[in-house]
């Protein structure tokens, strides 16, 4: 069981056409009674809960940079391990334009953070993963050679490379 109390943020975690929620979608607690729980949505809209099933909601105080995306907040806290793999270039720039105003970021090692911020790291598609996408016919094409419209196209994850920002 989760204990909520007015005021509480709240993220739905799934969506419920029943209740009118989609995942993702955040609210606040204006109201709790003995089967039901009132969310207010950002947009005003108030949508009742009803506490007889597992509601799919968690708190709401935290969020990842991609799990914010098209979201913003006037002031971003970010948790940056320069020991970690997803400590990047594209990470940093994704998390700290959620930022309007002020961005706080907290990390394990100042002296190594820049240079773990300044890896770039190129997001695979899954046809790249696979050989599917290698630029490669598996049908007409002599002994596998290329064919000449496939050497023309780039890779999705050449084109996600040279699309990522130069500077922050």
């Amino acid at each position: 069981t989760r204990e909520v109390a007015v005021g509480d943020r709240l993220r739905v975690t799934g969506n419920d056409r029943a209740l009118g929620i989609r995942n993702g979608e955040p609210g606040v607690v204006e109201s709790v009674s003995g089967d039901t729980i009132e969310l207010r949505a950002p947009d005003g809209t108030r949508k009742q809960l009803k506490t007889d099933r597992v509601l799919p909601v968690e708190h709401g105080y935290a969020a990842t940079g991609h799990s914010a995306q098209g979201l913003g907040a006037d002031r971003v806290l970010l948790d940056k391990d320069t020991r970690v793999r997803t400590t990047d270039h594209r990470s940093f720039y994704t998390d700290l334009t959620r930022a309007k105003h002020q961005a706080i970021v907290y990390t394990n090692d100042r002296q190594a953070l820049p240079k773990a911020i300044a890896r770039q790291s190129q997001k695979a598609a899954a046809l790249d993963v696979s050989g599917a996408g290698s630029g490669r016919s598996h049908t007409n094409t002599p002994a596998g050679g290329p064919s000449a419209a496939n050497t023309k196209q780039q890779s999705a994850s050449q084109r996600a490379a040279q699309q990522t920002p130069n500077g922050m």
